[in-house]
């Protein structure tokens, strides 16, 4: 969900994005179809990113790790760049995700 809400936060306001997700519990969450009952300080996180950023995001489903290459490239992106900063114009003011 983390990477959700950072990919929102660095589109540019009004431009489009698709969010290719292995998380049924993001796509549910995210679209209405499940109850938020958990995480709730994140799914607000995640609606005011895309309140700020306006324009349409669609979320959708890839299996994961399932030999698909650019779902396998993401994950190895993911995994690299754990613990980096955030640039200043994409840091929240929830202290989970921003770096210290």
């Amino acid at each position: 969900m983390l990477a959700a809400i950072r990919a929102i936060q660095v589109t540019p306001r009004g431009q489009d994005l698709v969010v290719w997700t292995d998380s049924s519990y993001l796509i549910n969450g995210a679209t209405g179809m499940h109850e938020r009952k958990e995480n709730l300080d994140l799914w607000e996180d995640l609606q005011r990113a895309l309140v700020r950023k306006g324009g349409q995001t669609l979320f959708r489903y890839i299996p994961g790790h399932m030999n698909k290459t650019m779902n396998e490239r993401a994950n190895d992106l993911a995994q690299s760049s754990c613990g980096l900063p955030l640039p200043d114009e994409c840091a929240m003011k929830s202290s989970r995700l921003t770096s210290e």
